[in-house]
């Protein structure tokens, strides 16, 4: 199942840089959780379901006049997965850079994504998911 939870995970940072959740809402659990509580973000706190996270994907949207998401390392913990992701944009009305480095682990359920949780840094990212810098393997 590794491989294919790391293509899942793959194809998740696609829709999300695509906003193409409407069409792939197959890909996300309904009661999914996507948080955003541990990291420097506007709107950085926990949406629950699919409808916050509608709501949220909107509201984040017309805050930017560009953003993007880019994976810069994927590690395989089971029904977990850990990434580094560079994210980066402008925003709408005050023109401000964002460039930031965080982890995402994803828990994934049945071929689809359950929970998003977003990270300062690798090493508690790593934590949360029982490894340690040592067992933390980089897929590609």
């Amino acid at each position: 199942m590794s491989q294919e939870n790391l293509e899942l995970v793959r194809r998740l940072f696609d829709v999300y840089n695509e906003r193409s959740f409407e069409e792939n809402i197959d890909l996300i659990e309904p009661d999914i959780v996507w948080d955003l509580s541990r990291v420097e973000l506007p709107d950085g706190s926990t949406y629950t379901g699919r409808f916050e996270l509608s709501g949220f994907v909107e509201t984040w949207e017309e805050g930017f006049e560009s953003e993007h998401v880019e994976v810069l390392e994927m590690i395989d913990a089971g029904d977990q997965v850990v990434t580094m992701v560079h994210h980066s944009g402008r925003g709408k009305l005050s023109q401000i850079e964002i460039d930031q480095r965080f982890a995402v682990v994803w828990t994934l359920r049945d071929g689809r994504a359950a929970r998003m949780e977003a990270y300062p840094t690798r090493e508690e990212a790593l934590e949360a998911v029982g490894l340690s810098q040592q067992d933390a393997h980089a897929d590609s």
